[in-house]
């Protein structure tokens, strides 16, 4: 875990208690402009299914279980930082929740 790990499990938990539920893989791969294993961040976003069959073209056929949607894929902390501080804005103002308009 990197100097921002900490932000990010935070995020990661406030965006949580609001019901946004996200995921966070980190991975080693291989650079070849580099020539050495570095580290591959993926924060990927917990969807329902239905939700996630209703914007795919290619839908799941389970009803009860949620789907991992990539949201970024990055080697920056920072980014993955950022990425999470937009969201959190999206999901509240002024730390309440905003509601959506469901006509």
């Amino acid at each position: 875990m990197g100097r921002f790990g900490l932000k990010i499990n935070k995020l990661m938990q406030a965006l949580e208690s609001q019901g946004e539920i996200y995921m966070l893989d980190r991975r080693q791969v291989w650079s070849d402009k580099l020539h050495k294993k570095v580290q591959s961040l993926t924060l990927s976003k917990s969807v329902p299914t239905e939700e996630y069959n209703k914007d795919n073209p290619k839908p799941k056929s389970t009803q009860h279980e949620r789907v991992k949607v990539v949201e970024l894929t990055t080697f920056s902390e920072v980014e993955v930082v950022l990425a999470l501080a937009a969201k959190w804005k999206q999901v509240t103002r002024n730390g309440r929740r905003v509601k959506s308009n469901t006509c």
